[in-house]
């Protein structure tokens, strides 16, 4: 549970950093202008990496000792962080940025201890061993993650999406393997990356900025070198997988620029996002589908990962072979294409069926807001006594609830959504896995699974029934691909933990309140008293649980 607390500190700091942050970048002159090669318009902030920087480190430096492998992110972090404020108000020349790479990747592996011990039995019987050259290929490895990221920092969303993904197979993977450090490095990127994500999607009102996609980037690298080269670590192979689109992207890019003899360092249009754009799909489906092929590449990453080195290597040859074959030859060919056609024909029911599924969907909207609380009235007097350590967070979560409502408006939406997912899925484990002996063991998986069917039924019927569109961005398809890795973690570590089912309620829960929010956008007074009460209960429950 103090991971799962840290998560929402990471969480919660990111998001309060990012709007001042912003201001500070439009007053110094860190902002992105458009051109001819880049895709938005209008001039944004690019200070969204020191957000996530600060939001990352701050959590991760109280959460654990000062070890050579903190010291080591903290002396790395900190020199990217210099070298990306100057990169970002000033431009600076790719070698000049290069060499400061260099230096920070040198820096963070003295300090910490990390290289290349072993590469795996690549070959039937051979353990490549990597002895004196370890240090200098643990450099290249980290400098090449850094520009991968930076490479791929392109679209709204798209190179922090990535890293969401990243980070949380990894986390997870740490997880298993008992590896607290490297989780504890997973736990705070990730929320990190959650919490930038929300003004990052389409359409960006921040954006990384160099600062933000080189400090990813290194945290991907080092975060794979401390889970795949120390005691008890994963087979080296096994982390290619992880990072494969900015490997293919990057790899891709490079080889169109040799096959036309310009400078492989020149920015251009030619990455993974850009040909999609040309083949005509739109900003978000760009986003969403680079990210299933990222997700896609992970699960296989996890699926092969009990077979020898040689084989996973193989096939990772083989598929990423293939991939920037094809896009190679493919994006020498592709031309632009015309936008789609006129906008879709208006509905021609009658006015009786309109009349009829508007009624409906009202209904099913009343009844999801009933059955969301419910679930968060009822889950703090279930679960009594609650721990002391969510009272706490609990009722500073009600105080910033308050003072957003009533002083700082425009963080409301943001502070009731983190209130609500922190409770929600503190109610959600704790339920499920039945860790207080108070709570009636053998009933309450029958009447949780019960509550979360009826809410799942207004959910759908509302979709199906209701006209309205409902705005989805690409923050909900993370979450649905967090989901969908769920299912290819150990058995027995699902049928111990209820993975399965925890992870489908929280992302039932998660799109239910989103949906909730949306209608009620202009009565927020009515999620505001629901939550306050649930957060209150849980204060009450955790100090006083004999009041009910």
């Amino acid at each position: 549970m103090t991971i799962l607390l840290n998560l929402f500190v990471s969480v919660v700091l990111t998001t309060v950093l990012v709007p001042p942050f912003m201001k500070v970048g439009r007053r110094v002159g860190m902002v992105d202008v458009p051109d001819a090669r880049k895709v938005h318009s209008g001039i944004i902030p690019r200070t969204g990496g020191l957000a996530i920087l600060v939001g990352a480190l701050i959590p991760l430096v109280f959460l654990l000792p000062l070890s050579r492998l903190v010291c080591g992110v903290l002396l790395g972090g900190g020199m990217l962080l210099v070298l990306g404020i100057v990169d970002d108000s000033r431009d600076l020349d790719h070698r000049w940025k290069f060499l400061g790479q260099v230096v920070a990747a040198v820096a963070a592996l003295a300090v910490s201890g990390l290289r290349f011990h072993s590469l795996g039995e690549l070959w039937p019987g051979v353990d490549f061993r990597c002895g004196s050259f370890g240090f200098p290929l643990a450099v290249f490895f980290l400098v090449a993650t850094t520009n991968l990221i930076n490479l791929a920092d392109g679209l709204d969303g798209l190179a922090g999406g990535i890293c969401l993904l990243i980070f949380f197979s990894s986390g997870a993977l740490a997880f298993f393997n008992r590896d607290l450090q490297t989780l504890v490095l997973c736990v705070c990127m990730t929320g990190a990356i959650i919490g930038f994500l929300r003004y990052n999607a389409h359409p960006a009102v921040v954006f990384l900025g160099d600062t933000g996609s080189m400090f990813l980037g290194f945290m991907v690298g080092y975060t794979m070198l401390s889970l795949s080269q120390q005691e008890t670590a994963y087979h080296p192979v096994l982390i290619l997988y992880l990072i494969g689109v900015p490997v293919i992207d990057t790899m891709t890019v490079m080889l169109q620029r040799l096959a036309e003899r310009r400078p492989l360092f020149e920015p251009d249009k030619r990455h993974l996002h850009h040909k999609l754009l040309k083949l005509g799909l739109k900003h978000h489906q760009a986003v969403i589908a680079i990210y299933g092929t990222q997700l896609a590449l992970i699960i296989l990453g996890l699926t092969l990962s009990p077979y020898e080195d040689y084989l996973v290597a193989a096939a990772y040859v083989a598929v990423i072979g293939a991939c920037v074959a094809f896009l190679f030859f493919y994006g020498r060919i592709i031309r632009e294409r015309p936008g789609p056609a006129g906008a879709p024909s208006e509905h021609s029911a009658g006015l009786y069926i309109v009349a009829l599924r508007n009624g409906a969907a009202r209904i099913m909207s009343f009844g999801l807001l009933a059955g969301l609380w419910i679930f968060y009235l009822a889950a703090p007097v279930w679960i009594r006594p609650v721990p002391e350590d969510i009272g706490v967070y609990s009722i500073i979560f009600a105080a910033a609830l308050l003072l957003a409502r009533f002083v700082k408006h425009g963080l409301l939406e943001i502070t009731t959504r983190v209130a609500a997912y922190f409770a929600g899925v503190y109610y959600i484990v704790t339920l499920e896995l039945g860790t207080n002996p108070m709570m009636w063991a053998p009933a309450q998986g029958r009447l949780l699974t019960y509550l979360f069917a009826v809410i799942a039924l207004f959910y759908c019927g509302y979709l199906v029934i209701s006209y309205e569109k409902m705005p989805i961005v690409t923050m909900d398809y993370l979450l649905l691909s967090a989901v969908a890795l769920v299912f290819f973690f150990p058995s027995d570590f699902i049928r111990e933990y209820h993975v399965h089912r925890i992870a489908l309620m929280i992302m039932l829960m998660f799109l239910a309140f989103e949906l909730v929010l949306y209608k009620l956008r202009n009565r927020m007074d009515v999620l505001i008293g629901g939550m306050l009460t649930s957060l209150g209960l849980n204060f009450a429950m955790a100090f006083w649980p004999w009041i009910i």
